[in-house]
């Protein structure tokens, strides 16, 4: 049999079937050759559905990661306004709280100066007390001297220690005033006692001092002034000496020591001292010499003191 009886018989074969066993039971090529088609075309042409599928269907998966993506932006962008709201009102809070710091560290600070302040006003009372604790000191510890002993040598002594290691007066004298106003220097001390007998007792400085019975200060010394008879008769320094309340002498000071150039407040206090103190201890040296020369034993002194005593 021949190619082409072979091709009629098939045709005819197949014409001979029914119309659906045809198209459930053909093939391609029969389909093909059925719808007048060439089979390589037919592939051809799946071929290229094929790609026009897979680039759709690659084109649509790039939409859904792109609209993926924008979701996320989407999502991110409300997170972010979400957590700007949030970091406003942290900032508001913060900055609340550092205005109430500042607030407490002013006040902090006020009260630390208001402290210092205090402080310093506590050292100064403090300095002040100590430096009163120290003159009663030396004002307690001259009169203690001035009394300690009833010789009066050694009570001249101790007069002239105070007034150069307590004072710090380099030219002094001490005088008694008898009743004609002449002037009788006990001690002295870079002046002659000559010069004090002349002086006069009833004027100037010293005469106001006698009559009034009030110390008297020169408010600003003139340190390293030659002494001349008008600087004598106005001492830098003129305090009475007084047994109850009556003037008995007089204490005149003229100059001071090299590291001391006015008065300090411990002075009046001294100067106050040896005022009331000076006088008495010097009369009561000068009594008991007198009694141990005319009273040689301790019955006699008793014997007096008794006597005056009953009186």
């Amino acid at each position: 049999m021949s190619g082409n009886d072979e091709l009629s018989g098939t045709t005819k074969k197949s014409l001979d079937q029914p119309a659906g066993d045809r198209a459930v039971g053909g093939d391609a090529s029969l389909a093909g050759v059925e719808s007048g088609i060439p089979a390589d075309e037919m592939m051809g042409a799946c071929d290229e559905f094929m790609r026009v599928f897979r680039r759709g269907a690659e084109f649509t998966r790039e939409l859904m990661d792109h609209n993926a993506r924008l979701r996320y932006r989407l999502a991110k962008v409300d997170c972010d306004a979400v957590a700007k709201g949030r970091d406003d009102a942290l900032i508001l809070e913060l900055m609340d709280k550092v205005k109430r710091v500042e607030k407490d560290w002013e006040e902090l600070n006020r009260r630390f100066g208001d402290a210092e302040r205090e402080q310093d006003e506590i050292e100064e009372r403090y300095d002040d007390v100590q430096s009163e604790n120290n003159d009663l000191l030396n004002t307690l510890v001259s009169s203690l001297q001035l009394h300690s002993t009833m010789d009066s040598d050694k009570v001249k002594n101790v007069l002239v220690e105070i007034l150069i290691n307590f004072i710090g007066t380099s030219i002094f004298a001490v005088a008694i005033v008898d009743d004609d106003g002449v002037l009788h220097p006990l001690l002295t001390e870079g002046i002659a006692p000559d010069t004090v007998a002349s002086l006069d007792s009833k004027s100037g400085t010293i005469g106001e001092v006698i009559e009034s019975g009030k110390r008297h200060l020169a408010p600003k010394p003139e340190v390293g002034a030659e002494s001349t008879s008008q600087s004598l008769a106005s001492p830098l320094g003129c305090v009475p000496l007084t047994i109850e309340r009556r003037v008995i002498g007089v204490l005149l000071l003229y100059g001071f020591l090299e590291h001391k150039t006015e008065w300090a407040a411990v002075d009046e206090e001294l100067l106050t001292m040896l005022g009331n103190c000076a006088a008495a201890a010097l009369v009561a040296a000068s009594l008991y010499d007198e009694s141990q020369r005319n009273l040689g034993k301790n019955s006699e002194i008793v014997a007096l003191l008794t006597t005056n005593h009953l009186s």
